[in-house]
This record gives structure tokens, sequence and C-alpha cells, in this order.
């Protein structure tokens, strides 16, 4: 697994769980298979299949992996039922169907087809530096990063994070070292 997005984040105060803590507190918050008529499940998965327990952990640093199993149910399916549903109720009563009674025979449909719906797995990588004191989260999508730093909060109980902030701009940082390679760091 590569990292090639990050969000940074510096821990406010020190991060001083103990391995055997995290891997208690994920245990509780493991994977479990997404219920018949729920939309999504999350849960902390191995990150390795070699790994034994939700951790990986060298140097310091412990390797974590939140995985969310979503239900496919596309919006158009539903809608193609419905309005097949709803020219059924027009030709049987000869009027057509109520707002109310539209919205309630949507929910239906849902509910009936949600525990047909397909699952789809997406995982979100993580680590967290206890030397440097970093939480750091394999994401181009700062909102997405968000969810995943709440799901940890909810998940050890407190975290004192902020996003990491810089003195310099990458930018011109990155544009200097490429005028003046000489000035890189080592």
């Amino acid at each position: 697994m590569w990292f090639n997005n990050l969000v940074v984040y510096q821990f406010n105060s020190p991060f001083e769980r103990t391995l055997e803590e995290l891997e208690l507190a994920l245990e509780e918050q493991r994977l479990k298979p997404c219920p018949p008529h729920a939309r999504q499940s999350q849960g902390f998965v191995p990150p390795l299949e070699v790994a034994q327990g939700r951790i990986y952990s060298l140097h310091g640093c412990h390797l974590l992996v939140v995985a969310k199993e979503i239900r496919l149910l596309p919006a158009s399916i539903i809608q193609a039922v419905l309005e097949e549903k709803m020219n059924a109720f027009e030709l049987s009563r000869n009027r057509p169907m109520r707002r109310a009674e539209s919205l309630q025979l949507k929910e239906e449909i849902e509910f009936d087809l949600l525990p047909k719906a397909f699952t789809l797995q997406k995982r979100e990588w993580l680590y967290v530096d206890t030397a440097k004191q970093w939480l750091v989260i394999n994401s181009a999508n700062a909102n997405k990063a968000g969810e995943t730093i709440t799901f940890l909060t909810k998940t050890l109980g407190s975290l004192d994070a902020s996003p990491l902030s810089l003195e310099t701009d990458l930018s011109t940082l990155f544009a200097e070292w490429l005028q003046k390679p000489d000035s890189l760091p080592e």
C-alpha cells in the first residue's frame, strides 16, 4: 500500500496510548458485515494479511485501516420500480397516487431492495507517528479525512489533533528546490 495523498494532523497533546490499549479499542470497532437493511457499516480491518491484529506497528509508527462497507442501490433502480408500481396503482384505482403514498411506496421499495444490493468495501489507510506526534491519513479529500478522524475519535474516546500547519508555502519551497538543487534538505 502506497500513501499517495496525505492529510497530516499534528497532535496537540502527546499521543500516549499503548499498543495494547489501541488494539483493544480497535477490536471493539472492528468491521462487521453490513446488515441487510443498512446502507453502510464501518470499522477497522487488519492492515496486512500477515498481521494478527488491527494494527501493524514498527518503530513507534502504527499503521491502521478504516474500512467502510457500502450497499450499492442506485436511485435510478428505485425510481424505475417506483414508476412501475405507480402506473399499476393508477390503472387499478383510476386515480393518480398521492405524494404521501408515493413517498411511502418509495421507502418500502428501498427496504425491499436493500438486502439484495451489492456491497462495496472502501478503505482509508492511516498511520500514527508517536515520535513526531503526527496522524497521517492517505486521502485527497479533506472531508473523507475528517470522517476518518471522527471515527478514530469515537473509537479512542478522545483525540486532540489539528491540521499540520507549515511555516512556508510548499509551492515556493518546491520551486526554490528546482531552481537551486543545492538547497535541498539532506
